[in-house]
């Protein structure tokens, strides 16, 4: 079984989705982690999303996505996600979303970035959940990032411009 992780991004036609892809002025407003699973069989997604931090075969969770694109990780994740294997169960981070939205109309609509963070280790948003995978797996240039403040459209941005990512 392969050890290849990709960084996949998808769009869904609900409410949150089109504000998010609104003010990132992006294609995607979703980002989750995409894993072979010797043990279950087949291809593993491990995302938050409102049903909070999980694990679901790939086909329930593209289920109604309009846009879907994946970069693969030249680099091994497997340290991140050994850290962050502890969060699976954690709630989804409500309150973290609604301030990234804001953050995000701020920055859109007056030209002001917000550098204040909401942060929650008991509750995540998939942005930073996957930010914090790859902060901890020690890829190169994020090690200072501030991962309640990365936006899907964000991490989209950094493994198209990456050496260490492949399209799929």
């Amino acid at each position: 079984m392969s050890h290849i992780v990709s960084i996949g991004f998808s769009s869904k036609d609900t409410l949150l989705g089109k504000v998010v892809r609104y003010l990132t002025s992006s294609p995607i407003n979703h980002v989750f982690l995409v894993y072979e699973s010797a043990e279950w069989g087949g291809e593993w997604v491990a995302q938050a999303n409102q049903d909070g931090v999980h694990k679901i075969p790939i086909e329930r969770a593209l289920k109604s996505s309009q846009y879907v694109e994946q970069y693969e990780c030249l680099k091994s994740l497997s340290s991140g996600m050994r850290e962050m294997a502890k969060y699976i169960g954690c709630k989804y981070d409500w309150k973290g979303v609604v301030w990234g939205i804001f953050c995000l109309a701020v920055l859109k609509f007056l030209g002001i970035k917000i550098s204040k963070r909401h942060h929650s280790f008991s509750r995540m948003f998939c942005s930073e959940f996957i930010a914090e995978i790859l902060k901890r797996a020690q890829v190169p240039e994020t090690g200072s990032w501030e991962t309640s403040l990365i936006s899907p459209s964000d991490l989209r941005m950094f493994v198209m411009t990456s050496r260490l990512f492949r399209k799929k």
